[in-house]
């Protein structure tokens, strides 16, 4: 029965992320130069065939990280130099707030989930209605 639960979550989770990469690719399809979506790590794009849930969490740790590395390395570096007056180029850098919020604000991917696997009855079909409804 475990392992049941397991293998049973394991492909709710899945699906929900493939659902959120399409979903996500969906809304930038009209931007001239689109590809594809990706979570940045720290190391490089991973690009798999098929990204599984596990792989969302090390790539929403690791993008936690590199919005660390940006606000403390680019934006408070930067702040300083021109407080001390020294002549260097601002540093263009993407922020990563956008991808964040989506995933960890207090309606966002994670939350959603977690609420939801607190309910008995709780089906894919009720948490994709939830993630429907907060982020159509």
């Amino acid at each position: 029965a475990v392992d049941s639960r397991d293998s049973l979550a394991m492909a709710l989770y899945a699906r929900c992320f493939e659902w959120m990469i399409m979903k996500i690719n969906s809304r930038i399809k009209g931007k001239d130069d689109f590809k594809s979506i990706g979570i940045l790590d720290i190391f490089g794009f991973e690009n798999f065939e098929v990204n599984r849930f596990e792989q969302f969490n090390i790539n929403y740790a690791n993008e936690k990280l590199q919005e660390y590395f940006n606000k403390h390395i680019f934006s408070l570096e930067q702040l300083e130099y021109s407080r001390e007056g020294l002549v260097w180029e601002d540093i263009d850098w993407i922020d990563n707030g956008e991808c964040l919020d989506l995933i960890e604000k207090k309606l966002g991917l994670l939350a959603l989930i977690n609420e939801e696997s607190h309910f008995p009855q709780a089906t894919d079909s009720t948490l994709l209605e939830k993630l429907h409804n907060q982020h159509a």
